[in-house]
């Protein structure tokens, strides 16, 4: 049996089908930024950390009644111009709050209330982040085994993190979860600057420009540099996120930070969902990395970027998945 047969059938899924007339990964892409995300849950506490550089990280925790110490911790990490209220974060932590899982969504640096409380920018390789946020909260829950689970840039950070720590994980870390990750950063810059795709690109770099002023407001010694919305991501890389965040250059950063050639080195049960139309994202040259018995990689043919909107009685196919996975 084909090995996404056997995933699905040990999930007890029928896979995913396109909602009619959205079946186009672009198409896909859109209705899930645009669906309605109801039913969004205040934190019961807000957290905020001190990192070893002193930015800092705001973190929004949500605890059901019924969980205690020793319980599951699910940790939210978004993607490129996201926060806690990216719409997955909002739908996520709902389904694993009713599972009775402490759920952590975590802003990267200067993300959502992180704005103005981090110098130095947020970007796909930031695994120190992340694993911080894993020993502090070993610290505070000893005993609750812990989940990541990353969104599309949110993704990268988490395989990247498990690649480096190989058999050693973090804390209390015992699984991850990758949605759309760009574990090729180089193919996937390429992929944004596709004509195509340009409405994306413009919208990342018009986003990434208004996050640096943020940043520039609250540390004006940051130089003003000469961005345009209409530049490639590309180029905003190799003028502001590769050397702000010490690599030489975009080709530099891109290099470093794919976890795409480190796959192998993951130890822990490991779930990647990707779609083969995600109109940015492709991991088809690691796929021989993920063989490993502790790799389930569901690829699909439709689903876009983070999408997966599905017939009128699964809509949001992907968040039942991943429920899947997790409790399995």
């Amino acid at each position: 049996m084909h090995n996404q047969e056997k995933l699905l059938e040990k999930l007890h899924d029928e896979g995913f089908k396109p909602m009619p007339f959205f079946g186009s990964g672009k198409a896909q892409t859109f209705l899930t930024f645009f669906y309605p995300a109801h039913g969004d849950v205040s934190p019961t506490t807000t957290h905020t950390l001190t990192l070893p550089d002193e930015d800092k990280l705001v973190l929004m925790e949500y605890r059901p009644k019924v969980w205690q110490p020793g319980d599951r911790i699910v940790i939210l990490v978004h993607g490129l111009t996201g926060n806690y209220r990216s719409k997955y974060n909002i739908r996520m932590c709902r389904v694993w709050l009713k599972q009775g899982y402490l759920v952590i969504r975590l802003n990267l640096r200067g993300c959502g209330p992180g704005a103005g409380l981090a110098r130095h920018p947020y970007h796909s390789g930031r695994s120190e982040d992340t694993r911080f946020v894993i020993h502090w909260l070993k610290e505070r829950f000893p005993t609750s085994p812990v989940t990541q689970v990353g969104f599309s840039l949110g993704g990268n950070i988490t395989l990247k993190m498990a690649a480096e720590d190989g058999a050693k994980a973090p804390g209390n870390l015992d699984s991850v979860i990758a949605v759309s990750p760009p574990v090729d950063l180089h193919a996937c810059s390429a992929l944004l600057h596709k004509p195509a795709n340009q409405i994306f690109e413009r919208y990342f770099v018009k986003e990434l420009i208004k996050d640096l002023a943020v940043r520039r407001k609250h540390y004006p010694d940051i130089p003003h540099l000469d961005l345009s919305p209409d530049m490639p991501l590309l180029d905003f890389d190799n003028i502001y996120t590769g050397p702000f965040s010490g690599f030489r250059d975009a080709i530099d950063y891109y290099t470093q930070c794919s976890s795409g050639m480190l796959l192998d080195r993951i130890t822990l049960p490991t779930f990647i969902l990707y779609a083969k139309d995600d109109p940015f994202i492709t991991i088809e040259r690691f796929m021989h990395k993920m063989k490993a018995p502790n790799f389930d990689t569901m690829v699909t043919e439709h689903g876009g970027h983070v999408g997966w909107m599905g017939q009128p009685l699964n809509v949001q196919w992907m968040d039942g998945i991943l429920e899947k996975w997790l409790d399995w």
